[in-house]
């Protein structure tokens, strides 16, 4: 695995970008999020400049002032900033969008720097050439892929090692446990995985089906709040309520647990904006599962799939 110690839980802050994206939020209640986080032992943060444009790195460098050598930081290039996300990962490019990243986060280098989306302009071994270069020159720490499937997987290694893997997985959305994980193993790639509550689903606080507005990424970009995922998601949600009540915890941590209990995932990147939340999922390193629990869970989530 790789040598940076990363927290069990990260803090995305995907959320805390607000938006056309999730919404608006407040800049008081977005620095109390992040200074809980670390109040808590949380020490791995997750931006991107995508999030928000720019204003999640922008409230992250604020918060860790005076404490960024305490912080294991992921930020991510390859999604310009406009009115619509555009693909970019060219090395030029990179250069110019690393150099935006630290100047809004107030650093000098990045511990983890992940390719945000597969660039169709740009060979993705490219990419990765220009990133080892970062690497070696000290200004990033690690290098990592996020959204990236099996096989592109495969082509960025043979353009140098690859530290960290980010894709989802969740109770609702397991398919890296049997195509990315086992390759993230046997090249020791630490896997983070992100949406490991379904965008807020697993959760439990939407009693019925919600409807989001237009580009919301609750409608947009994941889809566990479509018809039939709903509906398949039922009985998880019931289990979890159940398992939840005997071991006096959250659903979110019970949640996140299971997904933390699987091999070679190193931590689990979730997004919150309010203290309470990031309190709730802090939890999850706590709890345990015997053998029978995992296995019964397990059971849930391919029946929902």
């Amino acid at each position: 695995m790789p040598s940076l110690r990363v927290s069990q839980i990260t803090l995305g802050t995907w959320a805390i970008g607000g938006g056309k994206a999730w919404g608006q939020t407040a800049r008081h209640q977005c620095l109390e999020t992040i200074e809980t986080a670390l109040d808590l032992g949380i020490t791995t943060i997750d931006t991107a400049p995508a999030y928000g444009a720019g204003k999640a790195e922008s409230l992250v460098g604020e918060a860790l002032r005076g404490k960024r050598s305490d912080v294991i930081l992921a930020t991510k290039a390859g999604l310009l900033i406009n009115e619509h996300y555009r693909h970019c990962l060219s090395p030029a490019s990179i250069r110019t969008q690393l150099e935006e990243s630290l100047r809004r986060l107030g650093t000098d280098y990045i511990d983890i720097y992940f390719l945000h989306h597969p660039d169709p302009a740009t060979p993705i071994e490219k990419s990765v050439e220009e990133f080892q270069k970062l690497k070696e020159e000290g200004i990033i720490r690690a290098v990592g892929l996020s959204n990236h499937s099996p096989a592109e997987l495969q082509r960025a290694l043979s353009a140098g090692p690859i530290d960290y893997i980010q894709d989802q997985l969740s109770l609702l959305n397991h398919v890296a446990l049997s195509s990315l994980l086992p390759l993230c193993r046997e090249n020791a790639i630490g896997f983070m995985a992100y949406a490991p509550l379904a965008a807020g689903l697993l959760t439990g606080k939407y009693r019925t089906r919600p409807s989001f507005p237009k580009g919301d990424v609750r409608k947009s970009f994941y889809h566990f709040f479509d018809e039939q995922p709903w509906e398949n998601a039922q009985n998880v949600l019931s289990s979890l309520r159940e398992r939840a009540s005997r071991k006096h915890t959250h659903l979110s941590a019970l949640a996140i647990a299971w997904v933390l209990s699987h091999k070679g995932i190193c931590s689990c990147v979730t997004g919150a904006r309010k203290p309470h939340q990031v309190a709730a999922n802090s939890k999850a390193t706590e709890i345990e599962f015997t053998a029978q629990e995992r296995d019964a869970l397990a059971h849930l989530a391919h029946q929902a799939q």
